[in-house]
């Protein structure tokens, strides 16, 4: 480590910039004696108690501010300021911390910042607070890069991954999988150590039930890491149909914002459009491309580049909107139309019926077309852009039809890919160890492989684990956390 965690530091645990109320954090086990040294609690008497306790006050400066902005709160020359005290080693560090909750100026979170470290403390490094509970064992190592996804989520199911590793989701069964083998490696040490004598510590099949039971359980973890790669890739969903079909209306619905041209003359859409739908429970690109021509991709270039850049949209889109009007939902076009699109025809998992512009047929139409219509097409999705009807359904049926894998996004992108490499020693050492329990190996070899597989868990959850790798993983975070 390039510090050491028996000083008391001192950092912003709330983003800089003006706003209703700001923190400055502390930890170290001289944490309330730094705090004394600028902060005043109303009732002296109480302070600072023997459990988390809540404390109003005001603060006292070393000296004056320098330079013209003022750091007075807005009640007067002494800034309040609220205290939360943890006293003893039931913190998220097992060190006593402090929160100092202020007003958001920031003059007045620097000036703060800068008395508490003259008061002794210093200034945190980046996830220091985080490292801190690492090193306490109050985190594993994949719960602290949870933390990290949580600060980093771009969306609401990258921000779902952090929380539920956080909440040790992926520690759990890596923990209770590095115990079961850990009994298991004491048995069959007591086994060696005891060899001479006529003692059975462990049966042979009961031995190799348990090695395959431990490679199952860890080829399942391992299977995770590959579905959150997977699941990592942002899905494209492409709105396919002819001009005019209300496909860039709909674009713009199901982003909630005005993006796309909406126009009645046909070729208003040349270049693909791409925006993201964040909002969803899986959040997906959304592509609008060029109406598909009556004639195909026709003799004007500008055209002719417009239908290539949608085929190769096509070819890359995970889901497939094919987008028709309801009115003419039963009209011969639409069945040409459809005979068009003969030369690239979506699997059916990959292919959604969309019929558009429900605000301009009946209520006998609509349910129609949500049961195929007259000709069977299956599965209709019935919308209108200018009313909102039915994207609701059709943000759930994207959902579906994308596959969410919430096991998979329970894991951080981070993680997945610091584990990998450690998890597949873990799990080629394993299979080592079960073929050689079917075999003939001797035991004193399988506890050695058992060794090795307990090193690569050791290394995903922390236990095992250098100065080196802790700086590249907590200098991603950002100070204050």
């Amino acid at each position: 480590m390039r510090f050491s965690t028996d000083d008391v530091i001192v950092a912003a645990a709330t983003a800089a910039g003006p706003g209703i109320r700001a923190i400055v954090r502390l930890s170290g086990d001289r944490a309330i004696e730094v705090v004394e040294r600028v902060f005043v609690p109303d009732v002296p008497a109480a302070w600072p108690g023997r459990s988390a306790r809540r404390f109003a006050g005001t603060l006292r400066w070393l000296r004056e501010p320098v330079g013209s902005q003022s750091v007075s709160g807005s009640s007067g020359d002494s800034p309040r300021a609220v205290a939360q005290v943890w006293p003893t080693r039931l913190s998220f560090t097992r060190q006593p911390v402090v929160e100092l909750h202020v007003e958001a100026l920031p003059g007045l979170v620097a000036a703060l910042t800068d008395r508490l470290v003259e008061a002794g403390g210093r200034p945190a490094e980046r996830g220091e607070f985080t490292l801190r509970a690492f090193l306490a064992g109050r985190l594993d190592l994949t719960q602290a890069e949870g933390v990290l996804g949580i600060i980093d989520a771009r969306d609401a199911s990258e921000l779902a991954a952090g929380l539920s590793q956080l909440a040790g989701g992926l520690a759990r069964p890596l923990l209770q999988l590095r115990a079961d083998l850990l009994d298991l490696l004491a048995e069959l040490e007591a086994g060696l150590d005891f060899a001479d004598e006529d003692l059975e510590f462990i049966p042979r099949p009961v031995l190799v039930e348990r090695l395959d039971d431990g490679f199952e359980r860890l080829k399942e973890l391992r299977a995770r890491l590959d579905r959150r790669d997977a699941s990592a890739h942002r899905p494209r969903v492409l709105l396919l149909g002819p001009p005019n079909a209300g496909k860039s209306s709909l674009f713009n619905a199901l982003l909630g914002r005005p993006q796309a041209i909406v126009s009645n003359r046909p070729g208003t859409t040349r270049d693909p459009l791409v925006a993201s739908v964040a909002a969803a429970p899986l959040p997906f690109d959304l592509i609008d491309t060029a109406g598909l021509s009556e004639g195909g991709e026709g003799s004007d270039p500008i055209d002719q580049a417009a239908q290539s850049l949608g085929r190769s949209e096509r070819e890359r889109a995970d889901l497939v909107l094919v987008c028709y009007p309801a009115e003419s939902w039963e009209s011969r076009d639409r069945i040409e139309f459809l005979e068009r699109l003969d030369a690239w025809r979506p699997a059916p998992s990959r292919c959604l019926m969309i019929a558009t512009q429900a605000d301009r047929v009946d209520g006998r139409t609509r349910a129609a077309l949500e049961r195929g219509g007259e000709r069977g097409d299956g599965e209709v999705v019935v919308t209108s852009a200018a009313t909102g009807f039915g994207l609701a359904r059709l943000i759930e049926r994207i959902t579906q039809r994308l596959g969410a894998d919430d096991d998979a996004r329970g894991v951080t992108a981070a993680t997945a890919q610091r584990t990998r490499g450690a998890l597949d020693e873990s799990l080629e050492a394993l299979r080592r160890a079960a073929a050689g329990g079917a075999g003939d190996l001797g035991e004193e070899l399988i506890a050695a492989e058992l060794r090795l597989a307990l090193d690569g868990l050791g290394q995903v959850t922390g236990e095992i684990s250098t100065d080196d790798l802790l700086d590249r993983i907590f200098g991603r975070f950002c100070i204050g956390k």
